[in-house]
C-alpha cells in the first residue's frame, strides 16, 4: 500500500495494463482491484479488471490467517486488514 500511495502519480496505467494482461493471474487481479479502489487515480483500471475476475475466492494475503472479512466485489478475504493499512499512510 505504501508503495502504491508513494508512486501512484508517477504509475503508468497503460503499461500497467499491459502487464496484467500478459500475466493473466485471477488473484493479482483481485488483489489489485481491492487495494486500488482506495486511490481515485485508478478508477480506469478498477473499470478494466474488474469484469475480468472469476468468481472463486482469494484471500488478500495467503501467508495470514485464513479469517477476515469478506469483499464481494472482488471476491476476496480480507485477511490483513485493509482498513488498518490505509490509516498507517494517514498517520
Amino acid at each position: 500500500m505504501k508503495a502504491i500511495d508513494r508512486s501512484r502519480k508517477e504509475i503508468n496505467i497503460n503499461k500497467m495494463l499491459d502487464y496484467l494482461e500478459r500475466f493473466n493471474a485471477d488473484v493479482v487481479l483481485k488483489r489489485l482491484g481491492f487495494i486500488m479502489e482506495n486511490f481515485a487515480e485508478f478508477d480506469f483500471i478498477i473499470s478494466s479488471i474488474e469484469n475480468k475476475i472469476s468468481r472463486s475466492l482469494s484471500y488478500l494475503d495467503p501467508g495470514y490467517p485464513k479469517k477476515g472479512k469478506y469483499n464481494s466485489r472482488w471476491k476476496i478475504i480480507d485477511n490483513v486488514g485493509i482498513d488498518e493499512a490505509l490509516h498507517s499512510l494517514i498517520t
